[in-house]
């Protein structure tokens, strides 16, 4: 039993701090699902205070996309425990493991995310730990889920600012925000880069930054330049990937103000029916797993406000009009046809002959002059659409480099750090040079009368010189016992770790 209410059936969940049991309440016999700390930490004042802390912020969010926290309660062994709705379907990231989404379900997915993360800025609570596995696809009949945020284990209160220094350690390096990773204070903009994260998995089936080192992740998160999402997946159109661009942009100030404000650029950007699926949800959900109306959308939002008018209404509801047969309509058709036939033919036959007496009998009147031409436009033969169509003034220059990071410049002009992709003006032949500290440079003639794609591998200075020429000033010093080894890359990184 836990507490005196809800007797336990199964264990239905494993996680390094909590496990989560089936449970039924004794006098509702209705399931619940109750999470509770394990017993390792359960002396561990810290874990407490994050697990009270979960249970607090979730419970303080009335919203239809965010798990529903009721009860909360010490076990016999003085385990705090809470007990929560019972949500059965996969979470996000199973589904991802199962295969490639539609836009059509991506669409259903992540706008009742922002919308959950948006409800909760509003509230004052960041949840800081955005990823897959804290989405849960609730499975209702006929095919369709309703979505929930869970786990709100380090997120940030007003009320609650103490367990503020050790959430910013915790969390999962391929979805933190620079600033997160860095160990800075982080607002809600740390929650849009990882909804950015979200998108960019979901439509280009990959993460931005990954690497089998966790410490390399953090670094690629603060550092490198985020892989353009449509040189990930060429379909994605350029409206969707500004979106994801701006949504991960390291500076947290370039970011969206608010998952509002992303929400109704995200919207504006889908391709027509695209919201299906989520228009799908909403219909016959029940009231605890509703889906609200896609924002600011006429063609979504009106037909699902007449049809609460129309249930609303004490008149009893008009039944539909009989659908009319196509068998029906087509012999009525038929018979018209024939109808106005009949009569065209009788009007010909009463009027040819009296007509033919009156040409005979009267003389012919001489015919008039003829009349000057019309002034007439000269007909021109239709040239091909290419040969009209204005010349292109400019071409589509991707430009990749192993490893990423380099600057490249056209005839003296730069252009940006790789990997870019942008329209230069056409041109004949172009002088292309990349440049990036600690390698060789590389200086090319390029054609630029069509797009051009090109891709370098840059190689180290001293591969050449045969030597590494030692920093003035600067002494390499053997790692203490115990510290952490850096990742291999950028050897003027310095990354510093603390408690």
């Amino acid at each position: 039993m836990l507490g005196k209410d809800y007797r336990v059936q199964e264990a239905i969940g494993f996680g390094g701090m909590a496990v989560v049991y089936m449970v039924e309440h004794q006098t509702l016999l209705k399931q619940f699902a109750a999470k509770v700390l394990s017993k390792e930490l359960a002396a561990n004042r810290e874990a407490r205070a994050r697990f009270t802390q979960e249970a607090h912020a979730a419970s303080q969010l009335d919203h239809e996309n965010i798990v529903n926290i009721s009860d909360f309660g010490v076990t016999s062994d003085q385990r705090p425990f809470f007990v929560m709705e019972l949500l059965r379907g996969q979470t996000l990231d199973q589904r991802i493991a199962a295969g490639p989404l539609a836009i059509e379900e991506i669409v259903a997915i992540s706008v009742p995310v922002g919308r959950a993360l948006a409800y909760a800025h509003a509230e004052g609570i960041v949840h800081r730990d955005v990823k897959p596995e804290n989405i849960f696809l609730v499975q209702r009949s006929q095919g369709r889920f309703g979505i929930k945020v869970v786990d709100f284990g380090i997120a940030k209160t007003p009320i609650n600012q103490r367990l503020t220094a050790m959430g910013q350690t915790l969390g999962s390096p391929m979805f933190m925000s620079p600033e997160a990773c860095r160990g800075e204070e982080v607002d809600h903009r740390a929650d849009i880069y990882s909804f950015g994260i979200l998108l960019y998995l979901m439509f280009c089936g990959r993460l931005p930054f990954e690497d089998p080192s966790l410490l390399k992740v953090l670094q690629m998160q603060v550092q490198n330049p985020l892989p353009p999402p449509r040189l990930v997946n060429p379909a994605l159109s350029p409206e969707l990937a500004a979106v994801i661009e701006q949504a991960l942009a390291k500076d947290a100030d370039v970011r969206y103000l608010s998952m509002d404000a992303l929400l109704k650029d995200f919207e504006s950007a889908l391709p027509s029916g695209a919201d299906q699926m989520l228009i799908d949800v909403q219909v016959g959900a029940s009231p605890a797993f509703r889906t609200t109306p896609f924002p600011g959308s006429q063609r979504i939002s009106q037909p699902l406000v007449t049809a609460r008018a129309s249930q609303s209404s004490l008149a009893p509801p008009m039944p539909a009009p009989p659908a009319k047969s196509p068998i029906r309509l087509i012999a009525i058709l038929a018979v018209l046809f024939g109808v106005c036939g009949v009569a065209f033919a009788v009007y010909k036959l009463l009027s040819a002959e009296p007509h033919a007496t009156q040409a005979a009998a009267t003389p012919a009147p001489p015919p008039p002059a003829p009349a000057p031409a019309p002034q007439t436009p000269p007909v021109v033969a239709a040239a091909p659409i290419e040969d009209t169509a204005p010349a292109k003034t400019s071409v589509q220059l991707v430009v990749d480099t192993a490893p990423q990071g380099a600057t490249v410049k056209l005839d003296g002009k730069k252009l940006g750090i790789t990997p870019i992709s942008l329209s230069v003006t056409r041109a004949d032949t172009g002088k292309l040079v990349v440049t990036k500290s600690g390698y060789e440079s590389v200086t090319a003639e390029l054609k630029l009368s069509d797009d051009a794609r090109v891709s370098y591998e840059l190689e180290r200075e001293e591969s050449r010189k045969g030597s590494v020429a030692k920093r003035p000033g600067k002494t390499a010093k053997p790692p203490s016992t115990g510290s952490a080894t850096p990742p291999k890359g950028d050897p003027n990184l310095e990354i510093k770790l603390s408690r």
